[in-house]
Parts: structure tokens; C-alpha cells; sequence
């Protein structure tokens, strides 16, 4: 660093090179003069004046009849800065601060980065993998235990989706129930078909499905069975007669034909009630059963509502088939008996009911 400084003999001003806080010992070129100054320190004020740390000069001034000048320089001004470097020891000092600013910084950051792992990262992930997994389970035990771990830190996404599970399982539960009570009751073919059905459509992904199937297909084979059954028709006939008069009335599980005479009684014609055959279907004779108490009778006969007539034995030789869409009944007339005593009379006719 240069400093400008007057000799204290001659006020002549010079120039030195010098660390700041070094004493210099200067030999002044225009009168001899030898002093010494300290240069201020950095950061110190360099206007005043500096005191010298080293010997008076060694050459007396000439006296002139005048005071004699001061032997101090006048003032020490810094001329260029630009020329100084500082010392190992400042450079170190320096150093150390950055480093320590570096550490500083690097473990505030370490610090905020591991306060945001375990604070927001990590529970995220927990909550994360909680949500599927309970997911994968599809069991709503599971969903309640989600709810209930991450009742606070749940996201608002995963909350609705597993609340929407719940509700989907009282549901579920609820309509169940009503089904079930149905399904598994006393004549509940029919009925419990309708209500299974109606739970299966409701929840086709429902915690029942699998035993509401098995229940339906259950009721669904006995409905079959049932409809089955019933496509066998039979028509049972019995009377006791002696071929003019009815002793008991005449039984016919389709029912009798009756009528009432001019007194008032109710008298029975010898054959059944009118059948009907659905339309759309038609009634084929497949069997019939005959006796009677004579040695001979009439064979009884098939009477439709069109006036088309058959034997019973024909009608079964010939697989007849009732059309659908037509009323008949079954004429059983009846022999007398040569000593006008009653006998039995019974006739069983055996009909499968088909589609046409």
C-alpha cells in the first residue's frame, strides 16, 4: 500500500510502500533528514498524524533563526490501497468465517429437508399404502381401520372413496337382509326369486353375492321341478250307479256338472265340469285307467267346446292332444245294470301338458 508523508525537517512531501501498522524508516532525499513513522492500521484513520516508534532523526537541523520544524511528519495519507495484500493470518480468518457460514447453511438445509420427510413425506407414504391396501381388500373392516388410522391425515380423495365403501356396505347389508328374509321363508320359490333377483341387480358386486346365486339357482330348480309337476294333468272320475240313478253324487276333481231341477234338488249330469287348456299350450292324453262293476260299459269320452268328440282309449292310441285355447269335458255315460243294482264306476285319465 503507498502512503504520502512530508518531512518534519523540510516539509518536503514523499512517498512510501508499506504494510499498514508497519513502522518505516525514511531518509528524506532533500535534506538528509532521517525519521521514522508507523503506518495506520486498516480501518484506522490515516489523516492524523503518526507517532514514531523509532530514534529522533540523527541529523540536526540547520538553525535558521526560525523555531525549528517539528520532527514529526505533518500527516500520512493512504495513496493507493490497491498494492496491498493481506497477511496469512487475515486470509485465514476470513477462510474460517466462509467455512463456518457453508456449515451453517448446509445444516439448515439438512435440518428443513429432514423436517419435511418425517414430517410430510413419510406420513404420506404410510397413508398412501394404507389406502391401497385396504383398497386391494375390498373388506370393509378394513376400510373402517383405514378410516380410523388416518382420521386426521387422510386425503380428501381417499376419505370419500372409503366412506362411499361404507355406505355401499350398509346398503348392501340392508337390502341383504330383506332378500334373505324372503329367500330362506316358508313358499318363498317364487317370491325369492324376485327378491334375489332384486338384490343381485342392486349390488351385482355385493358381499352376498355368491350365496344369493347359489340360494337363486336353488329356488329356480324348484320353481323348474314345480312347473314340470304341474305339466301332468289327471283327471280322477268316480260314482257309484246302477246306469240310471247316482248313489253319493258324482266325484270329479275338476269338478262335477250340476244342475238343479224344477224342485229345487241338485242333480248331476254323468260327466265332468268344462276343462280349459291355456292357449298356447295342449294336453296329450298319455295314460287312462278304467273299472267298472259290470261286465261290459260304454267307454267314456273326450267332448270338446267345438263339438269334436273321441274315445278315451282312442285318444290314447292315437297320442291325441287337447288343442289350447279350448274348453272339454269327459262324458261317462254308463250301463244298467240287468238287476238294477249299483256298482262302481272310477276312470283315470293320465294328460301331459306341452308347449304348442
Amino acid at each position: 500500500m503507498i502512503f504520502e508523508v512530508k518531512c518534519p525537517q523540510c516539509g518536503t512531501p514523499l512517498q512510501i510502500e508499506a504494510e499498514p501498522g508497519q513502522e518505516v524508516e525514511i531518509t528524506c532525499p532533500q535534506c538528509g533528514n532521517t525519521f521514522s513513522v508507523v503506518t495506520p492500521a486498516v480501518g484506522a484513520g490515516t489523516n492524523s498524524p503518526q507517532v514514531p516508534s523509532g530514534p529522533v532523526p540523527t541529523s540536526e537541523p540547520l538553525y535558521t533563526g526560525q523555531p525549528a520544524p517539528s520532527q514529526q511528519p505533518e500527516e500520512l495519507k493512504v495513496i493507493d490501497e490497491s498494492t496491498y495484500i493481506p497477511s496469512g493470518d487475515e486470509d485465514d480468518s476470513s477462510q474460517k468465517a466462509w467455512i463456518i457460514a457453508v456449515c451453517i447453511a448446509a445444516a439448515l438445509f439438512l435440518g428443513g429437508l429432514a423436517f419435511w420427510y418425517f414430517r410430510f413425506y413419510v406420513p404420506q407414504q404410510k397413508e398412501l399404502s394404507d389406502f391401497n391396501l385396504a383398497k386391494s381388500k375390498k373388506d370393509v373392516n378394513a376400510t373402517r381401520k383405514f378410516l380410523s388410522q388416518h382420521k386426521d391425515d387422510a386425503t380428501a380423495e381417499h376419505r370419500t372413496y372409503m366412506l362411499g365403501v361404507v355406505r355401499a356396505f350398509v346398503n348392501d347389508s340392508t337390502s341383504w337382509v330383506s332378500a334373505k328374509n324372503i329367500a330362506f321363508g316358508d313358499y318363498a320359490d317364487v317370491q325369492g326369486v324376485t327378491a334375489l333377483e332384486g338384490y343381485l341387480k342392486a349390488h351385482p358386486n355385493g358381499l352376498h353375492k355368491a350365496e344369493a346365486q347359489s340360494r337363486l339357482q336353488v329356488l329356480k330348480n324348484n320353481i323348474a321341478e314345480q312347473e314340470e309337476a304341474a305339466r301332468y294333468k289327471e283327471i280322477d272320475i268316480s260314482f257309484t250307479t246302477n246306469g240310471s240313478t247316482l248313489s253319493g253324487g258324482y266325484n270329479c276333481n275338476y269338478g262335477s256338472s250340476e244342475y238343479t231341477d224344477m224342485y229345487g234338488n241338485t242333480r248331476y249330469r254323468m260327466q265332468s265340469q268344462d276343462i280349459y287348456v291355456p292357449d298356447g299350450k295342449q294336453w296329450r292324453v298319455t295314460d287312462w285307467n278304467f273299472h267298472y262293476g259290470l261286465d261290459r260299459m260304454y267307454y267314456p269320452k273326450i267332448v270338446l267346446d267345438n263339438g269334436y268328440s273321441i274315445q278315451v282309449n282312442d285318444a290314447y292310441a292315437q297320442n291325441f292332444a287337447i288343442p289350447g285355447g279350448h274348453y272339454f269335458h269327459i262324458a261317462t255315460p254308463a250301463m244298467k245294470s240287468m238287476s238294477g243294482d249299483f256298482y262302481e264306476y272310477s276312470l283315470t285319465i293320465s294328460l301331459y301338458e306341452e308347449d304348442e
